[in-house]
């Protein structure tokens, strides 16, 4: 008889995990990602303004100041494998930048203000229904941000991808483990550990 209450109350549990995701998505209906769409730094800032969405980052001026802007484009995916054109609460911009043998990918993820988490969650259900659980897997951590994941894919074992967030904004990196021509340990994970400082809120900030 107890396994009736138990049933009810995780039906009721997926029926608000539903209903949550029908409302977020309806926040922003008419926006349409389209992939690999070229912009500009300027244009990027012009275009998050649109109501409902968060600024784009405060500190994201200071990345691109210590890093060659190779190109910048919106996409609908996040690592060029996951795809997020279902979430039409969200907004994706890809940053290649390179700083001498450096080259980290920088993606910045827009959402509804006020729901960084929420917006966290959506994305980490997005990759446990599409990744295979056996050559791509994602690890939780708690060393980068209020939430943090690495997702893990086995056919590019050289490369680490990041995903945190940060109060209402959220950040991917995509980046060499090692380096291609001397096999030894990549810098880039220091370089990633300084934007994460640069692109997290100050404790002034945050206690403002």
């Amino acid at each position: 008889m107890k396994k009736i209450p138990l049933t009810l109350g995780f039906l009721v549990l997926i029926g608000l995990f539903v209903t949550a995701d029908l409302y977020l998505n309806k926040l922003n209906p008419e926006v349409a990602l389209s992939d690999f769409k070229k912009v500009t730094t300027g244009e990027v800032e012009a275009e998050v303004k649109e109501e409902g969405f968060i600024d784009s980052a405060f500190k994201l001026e200071q990345v691109f100041s210590k890093y060659t802007v190779k190109s910048q484009t919106q996409s609908s995916q996040l690592f060029d494998n996951i795809d997020l054109s279902s979430l039409g609460n969200v907004k994706i911009y890809r940053h290649k930048l390179k700083k001498g043998a450096s080259n980290v990918v920088l993606y910045e993820i827009l959402g509804p203000k006020g729901q960084g988490a929420i917006t966290y969650l959506q994305l980490k259900l997005q990759f446990v229904a599409q990744i295979d659980g056996t050559n791509e897997t994602i690890n939780e951590v708690e060393n980068y941000g209020d939430n943090s994941l690495f997702y893990n894919d086995e056919n590019h074992s050289n490369t680490a991808f990041l995903l945190m967030q940060t109060g209402d904004h959220l950040y991917g990196f995509q980046f060499n483990k090692k380096n291609p021509e001397t096999g030894e340990d990549s810098i880039v994970y220091q370089e990633v550990q300084e934007m994460i400082k640069l692109l997290s809120p100050s404790e002034e900030t945050s206690n403002s």
